[in-house]
Order: C-alpha cells, then sequence, then structure tokens
C-alpha cells in the first residue's frame, strides 16, 4: 500500500524523517543472529525450489492433457499480477468483476494458474485465485465499502512515543481476518490439486529482503491465522501501520522493494533449454507453444496531468513519493515486455503481456482520508467500466508506445 496527497503524505514525510533519527537496533548475539538469518535464507531457498518446480509441473500438464486429446485449445499459463496501490486497489478489484462480462474467448477472464499481488493486491489475490464471480463480486463490494477507521490515531503521539508505527489499522486486520474465512482458505488449498499457486511479496524488514510467501501450501495446511498474517503484513505500510511478526522476524509492505512482480522462475520462460517442454521431439511432432500469458494490472496511474507544482518541500516530496512507485510500475512493465521480446525467438513458448492502469485522463472525487468511501467507490465503478471492455487491455510497455513509421522532426 501506499499513501497518496488524500492523507497528508507532507506529515508522513517529516514524522519519519524525526523517527529515523531517534531509531535505535535491537541488540541481539551476532552468532544467534547468523543462525537465524541462515535459517531464514535456507527456508527462502527451499520455497523458491517449490515454486520452480510447482511452475514445470503445470507447464508439463497442460502440454501432456493437450497431446492426449484432454483439451482442443493451445496449452496456456494464465497469470494475474496484482501491483501495490492501497485505496486504489479499489481499482484493480472493479476491473477483475467487470471483466467477466467479457465475451471474446481469447480475451474473456480467465481461470488463473498463478496469482502474484503486493501490498493492496495481496488482498486481492485470494479471491482471483477462487476465481468464482461470487467471489469477485464480494472483493469488488470490499473495496467499495471501506471504513475510515481502518486507519486511526494520531500521527503526532505516535511520533512522541516512539510508536512502531504512526497510525493503527487494527479495525483493517479485523475486516480482513473476518472476510478471508476458512471456506476461502479451503477453497484455496482445493486450487492447490490443480497446481495454481498464489504468491504474495512481503519485506523482511530486520533482514532488507524480499519474500515470497506460497499462500496456496500454507492453506493447505489449514492455518489460518498464518495466512491472514502474510497477507497483511504485504499490506502493512513501513513506518505507518504495525509490521507483522512472521517467524520471529517483522514483515512489512512488499511494495517497499518491489510495485508488482512476475512470480515465475524466468529462465524456465525465456532460456533456450530451460523448461522441459523444450525437446526437439515435441517440435517436430508438431506440439503448438506454450502460452504463457501475464494479466497486470496496475492499481496507479502512469503518469500525471502536466502542472506548475508548488514549490514547498511538502508538495514536492509527495510527488517524489508518487514518481517513483508509477516508476518502479514501468520499469516492471518494461522488463516484462523485454522478457516477451526474448522469448519470441523461442520455437515452443509465447510468451504474452497484457496491462491495464488506471487511466491518466480519469477524474476522481478529492479527498484527505486513505479510506475515503466516496473515492474508493468511484474507482471500483471506473474499474467496472474499463474491465468490461476488452480494448482496454495493452500490450506495449508504458513510454514504448511511439510511432517508428513517423520521422523525427527538427525543431
Amino acid at each position: 500500500m501506499y499513501l497518496s496527497s488524500r492523507c497528508g503524505i507532507h506529515t508522513l514525510v517529516l514524522a519519519c524523517t524525526m523517527l529515523a533519527g531517534c531509531s535505535i537496533s535491537q541488540r541481539i548475539d551476532p552468532e544467534q543472529l547468523q543462525r537465524r538469518v541462515d535459517a531464514s535464507y535456507a527456508q527462502m531457498v527451499s520455497d523458491y525450489t517449490d515454486i520452480r518446480r510447482i511452475t514445470i509441473q503445470v507447464a508439463c500438464d497442460k502440454l501432456d492433457a493437450w497431446l492426449g486429446g484432454q483439451r482442443d485449445e493451445p496449452p496456456t499459463i494464465d497469470i494475474l499480477i496484482l501491483s501495490s496501490g492501497g485505496p486504489d486497489g479499489a481499482f484493480g478489484a472493479g476491473v477483475l468483476e467487470g471483466w467477466g462480462q467479457i465475451e471474446d474467448p481469447d480475451l474473456r477472464r480467465p481461470m488463473f494458474d498463478r496469482v502474484t499481488g503486493i501490498s493492496t493486491g495481496a488482498l486481492m489475490a485470494p479471491y482471483a485465485m477462487v476465481g468464482t464471480d461470487v467471489a469477485y463480486h464480494n472483493l469488488a463490494e470490499f473495496y467499495a465499502n471501506p471504513d475510515p477507521d481502518w486507519a486511526s490515531g494520531s500521527m503526532l503521539w505516535s511520533v512522541i512515543v516512539g510508536s512502531d508505527s504512526l497510525l493503527n489499522n487494527d479495525a483493517l486486520q479485523q475486516t480482513v481476518r473476518v472476510a478471508i474465512n476458512r471456506d476461502m482458505i479451503d477453497a484455496i488449498a482445493e486450487r492447490r490439486n490443480e497446481n495454481a499457486i498464489m504468491l504474495v511479496g512481503a519485506t523482511n524488514m530486520d533482514l532488507g529482503r524480499f519474500r515470497i510467501f506460497d499462500l496456496t501450501s500454507v492453506a493447505a495446511t489449514g492455518d489460518e491465522e498464518r495466512f491472514e498474517n502474510i497477507m497483511l503484513a504485504s499490506a502493512a505500510i513501513p513506518g505507518v501501520f504495525p509490521p507483522v511478526e512472521i517467524d520471529g522476524w517483522a514483515y512489512g509492505d512488499g511494495g517497499a522493494v518491489a510495485n508488482l512482480f512476475l512470480g515465475v522462475d524466468r529462465d524456465l520462460v525465456w532460456r533456450e533449454g530451460g523448461g522441459p517442454w523444450w525437446t526437439q521431439e515435441r517440435i517436430n511432432a508438431g506440439v503448438p507453444k506454450l502460452r504463457v500469458r501475464h494479466w497486470i494490472i496496475v492499481n496507479n496511474k502512469l503518469s500525471v496531468q502536466p502542472a506548475i507544482a508548488e514549490r514547498n518541500w511538502g508538495t514536492l516530496a509527495r510527488l517524489a513519493i508518487s514518481q517513483i512507485l508509477r516508476a518502479a510500475s514501468i520499469q516492471s512493465l518494461q522488463q516484462l515486455d523485454v522478457m516477451r521480446r526474448l522469448a519470441a525467438q523461442r520455437p515452443d513458448v509465447e510468451f504474452e503481456v497484457y496491462w491495464v492502469a488506471i487511466p491518466d485522463d480519469a477524474v476522481l472525487p478529492e479527498s484527505e482520508d486513505i479510506f475515503d468511501p466516496n473515492y474508493m467507490r468511484a474507482l471500483v465503478e471506473l474499474g467496472r467500466r474499463v474491465g468490461a471492455d476488452p480494448t482496454s487491455w495493452r500490450t506495449e510497455s508504458p513510454l514504448l508506445e511511439l510511432d517508428w513509421e513517423q520521422p523525427v522532426q527538427d525543431e
């Protein structure tokens, strides 16, 4: 999640500066710390190995199903990537519901094989993993009916007493824990049987590392509290909302490191010989390319209307932070575009990228609150309209959509 101009980010910047100046590191025995760090790293390696194994398995299953005559359409892996964006996640929630109205079979909302989410995207991910019309409607209603008390407290008092966060999000945590109920977790666990996988990114604030959690595996264990804690950790804005402790480490917003993430081993997608489906025998047998489709929902605008900024530190700091988030999204989309071009050289994989973001010219209600009902409802409705329009999806990375047929004009 992130704070925008609607919640006085200039106050946040000042408070965080003051907090940083008076922070004291916790003291721990160096050898004990190193053992914990080594164990944490080993667990991450094990997690990523499992994710890679599942990536290979789902691809092989789909290819084998086609070879066995169990499906007519080319084997396809559909990956949904949900970005951070705080309250702007209302846009993505609307897109996902509206998308269900499209009838074109090639652009119809699929049942996703993989869902990745960061921050507000992490809160959206379970509904997309379940993948029913009812789940998508419930997601849209969740974002359309926010409680202003989801974020409460006094920033100034938190600074004075040296709290671990500027605001309290107990109400939001409680709402999420009620929404993510046992039935939903069981439904996500069932999708593990299809080798579907839901990945959530969070930042280990103690180690400064980004960690990807496989929540389908967590759901399969039945550990509801751990499942919810990981989601809430991914959405805990560092310094603004309290961190969430997982395995003895403090975790916060995954958006501190990445605004969105791919969630598939890139070597398996574009490197020659990088997957077991790359065999001359299959190519000679006329096996169709494995389609890997990436559907990215960016819960931000990627540019702003030109305007002369007020020359004060609060406004300039707010604009700088907003631009950092936009730049992170643009860079990720450009990286995916490069991977798509590289994958085009392979005879066995078709790497496709589709993305949508809040329209740059969208006019939305102004608000000074983080979770403003009028603002978020307007975004949900906008998302529904965008999602229902198949022409909304774009394929070229932003800032690269130039008409190269037109000569450059000298001034």
